[in-house]
């Protein structure tokens, strides 16, 4: 028959319990990662995403319609030199 120390017997089943502990951690991680994160990150996607996706368009709009004013104004500018001229 073995004696075991009570301490010894003490801190292997304290070392058994943050092994588990470790385990259900790791788990929680893994289900954080593979789940949670990616419905996260698919919500973001169809929500944020469509609105960012929305704003961009509406910005080269925008950007092409100050070009187009842009260019119609030094059109204007030109024609506008074109009939003051002073010799």
């Amino acid at each position: 028959m073995v004696v075991v120390h009570p301490e010894y017997a003490y801190l292997i089943l304290d070392l058994n319990d943050l092994k588990e502990e470790i385990a259900d951690l790791i788990v929680e991680r893994d289900l954080l990662l593979n789940y949670v994160c990616i419905e996260i990150q698919m919500d973001y996607m169809l929500k944020i995403g469509a609105l960012e996706y929305k704003l961009l368009i509406c910005r080269k709009s925008v950007s092409k319609k100050f070009e187009k004013i842009r260019i119609d104004r030094r059109e204007d500018c030109e024609k506008a030199k074109g009939k003051y001229t002073f010799n």
